[in-house]
């Protein structure tokens, strides 16, 4: 549904993340009635808002979503001005365990008396023009939280709720779509005195262990994820919107027989084995499930970060900084429990930049978010062959083995104080061929896999013969396909893959044959193409399935697709890219690491960490 021109009334909209939807529904060109049992705040925000948007975009209707024939009075009031209504955003809800009636009353019963009365003022089957219901829950829908458990059930209701009220069965009655959107923790009113809002005051300690990994997000981030389902969700999805990340749909089995593999979030985990086979381990380390879905046909990954090393050319900033940090994020999600000792995984990063200062500094906050050792600098100027060579030694000597090189295409090179490289070839290749001395078999590395990234605007005849416009120039694409082409895979063990983030969504990367031009071509001023942070999910996911040669897009935040989009080529000169390609839908595949049998550690060797052996003589002499 477009949202421009359409008419939304939105509960809990004082604050918080009702007050972010609503006011990003008027950015978005709705027309909204704010509904709030608060009287004096939503006054305060009408008035506020009436100023910048117009009186005839912004009401508020006092509203206790728990008095039906308020909420009653809030829905005809919304019609009365404007006409009808074609969205209902149930936001309004409380966690307060101790007043556990009330919490139910609003948190469950409020949605139901939304939904129903959306029913009954849009359904197509009482004279209304359909619309769009989106009930909001929370993380606690998928994940409960012992320390609140009611508060959990409350959500965890919303969640089948929706399901059952989505069906198409109910759409075809009433023209009504219902979806759920449930934010994981985010910065609201929510919470106060926790110690007040448990059932118990003891509960406070496992309220803590609860949220000890929680990374806080926006209401504005939860209001654009509403935006997108408005415009692209199917009526009975439940979608999850986390750490300022793109909301994704949350897919459920229908006969959980058919489950015979699932998509976990972390990695140390056992299958659930076919008949005849070993029973699932139980213990401590139990598995939580996200995402589960029927992809018994999943391939196995071809390479996962577990106990493998990575150099991030261009590291100190951008784009390969936000690599570096999800491969070391990632690593903290596969600790091993052993009684009551943790056990983490070896991966180690080398980030490899011009910049002494920010690659030091990079290195330093690395370090500092992931442990110590886990990420070293080395000053490495690709433009510079003395540079080049000193970095080069210095890299191996730190990592031993090299498994994945990420190359940041967008970082700025200083300009070279020593003698630069050879004339006609540029940076890029330049890099190419440092990156398959490092991994490739033939030259003693182990394998592994190049990523070029470099953010695009779009393609020029798309989508049958794509041309790339690329934001810094850097030809990612063409190197990393000519480069696959003349090193081959299953000689050098080597994978190269272009990984292109952009500000567009899939369906809007296609450009004109003659663009206009770019108003400002300093570098530094051009648009940003993608949010760094969001370069991480689109790694994990290439590292596990891209075959070398393939480009990637990574669309922007405001999109529902996490996955990267694979672009399709002509694979011969005049052929042309059937459109048809980009329809197919594949199995719904997790960004994070599949359910695969892995080691449950890595053994740190005196070879591995590049240390040579010494007698025990001086090993004494140097623990003094």
């Amino acid at each position: 549904m477009d949202v421009k021109g359409r008419v939304a009334l939105v509960t809990g909209a004082a604050s918080g993340i009702g007050k972010a939807c609503a006011i990003e529904l008027l950015n978005e060109g709705a027309m909204v009635s704010i509904c709030d049992i608060n009287a004096e705040e939503g006054d305060k925000l009408a008035e506020t808002l009436t100023t910048e948007y117009g009186k005839d975009r912004v009401i508020f209707c006092q509203c206790d979503v728990t008095d039906y024939s308020q909420f009653e009075e809030s829905f005809q009031t919304a019609v009365a001005t404007f006409g009808h209504i074609d969205i209902v955003i149930n936001n309004a809800g409380i966690m307060n365990d101790r007043f556990w009636e009330l919490e139910v009353d609003i948190n469950v019963n409020g949605v139901i008396r939304g939904t129903l009365l959306a029913q009954r003022f849009m359904g197509t089957d009482r004279g209304g023009q359909g619309g769009i219901v989106v009930n909001i829950g929370s993380n606690v829908s998928i994940t409960p939280y012992a320390s609140v458990p009611i508060y959990s059930a409350t959500k965890a209701a919303i969640v089948n709720f929706t399901r059952a009220f989505g069906h198409q069965y109910h759409v075809d009655l009433t023209g009504v779509k219902v979806m759920a959107l449930c934010p994981s923790t985010t910065d609201s009113k929510l919470l106060g005195d926790v110690s007040k809002q448990l059932l118990w005051a003891r509960y406070v300690d496992a309220w803590l262990r609860d949220v000890a990994s929680s990374v806080s997000q926006r209401p504005e981030h939860v209001a654009k994820a509403l935006i997108q389902i408005l415009n692209e969700g199917k009526s009975g999805s439940v979608w999850l919107v986390e750490k300022d990340l793109p909301a994704h749909e949350i897919t459920f089995p229908k006969k959980i027989q058919n489950v015979k593999r699932c998509q976990f979030h972390v990695a140390n985990v056992e299958c659930q084995k076919k008949k005849g086979g070993k029973k699932k381990r139980k213990g401590k380390d139990e598995i939580k499930i996200i995402r589960p879905d029927d992809c018994s046909d999943l391939p196995k990954p071809i390479l996962e970060p577990r106990c493998k090393t990575g150099l991030i050319i261009g590291g100190s900033q951008g784009f390969g900084f936000s690599a570096a940090d999800h491969l070391l994020f990632i690593k903290l999600k596969q600790m091993v429990r052993e009684k009551q000792n943790l056990i983490l995984v070896t991966q180690k990063v080398v980030i490899a930049d011009d910049n002494y200062v920010q690659g030091q500094k990079a290195a330093e906050q690395l370090c500092n978010s992931h442990g110590k050792r886990r990420a070293e600098f080395v000053h490495y100027n690709v433009k510079s062959d003395c540079h080049l060579k000193a970095g080069l030694k210095r890299a191996l000597c730190k990592l031993k083995v090299i498994d994945i090189l990420f190359n940041d295409l967008d970082k700025e090179m200083y300009p070279s104080n020593c003698p630069t490289m050879q004339k006609g070839e540029n940076c890029t290749v330049k890099t190419m061929k440092i990156g398959m001395k490092l991994l490739g078999k033939k030259d003693g590395g182990s394998g592994g896999i190049i990523i070029n990234c470099a953010s695009i605007f779009g393609f020029m005849g798309w989508p049958q013969d794509p041309y790339p416009i690329y934001c810094k120039k850097k030809p990612a694409i063409e190197v990393t396909k000519a480069f696959a082409d003349e090193y081959k895979v299953n000689e050098t063990g080597v994978r190269i893959v272009a990984l292109c983030p952009s500000t567009k969504r899939f369906s809007e990367i296609g450009l004109p044959d003659f663009p206009e031009p770019i108003p400002n071509k300093i570098n530094d001023k051009l648009p940003i193409c993608l949010p760094q942070s969001h370069i991480g999910p689109a790694l994990c996911y290439v590292l596990a399935w891209a075959e070398s040669g393939s480009a990637w897009l990574v669309e922007p935040a405001v999109s529902v697709h996490r996955v990267p989009r694979l672009i399709h080529f002509p694979e011969k000169e005049g052929e042309k890219v059937d459109p048809k390609l980009y329809e197919a839908q594949g199995c719904s595949v997790n960004i994070e690491s599949p359910c695969v049998k892995s080691p449950s550690k890595c053994v740190v060797t005196a070879k591995d960490m590049c240390i040579k052996k010494e007698s025990p003589k001086k090993k004494g002499k140097s623990s003094k």
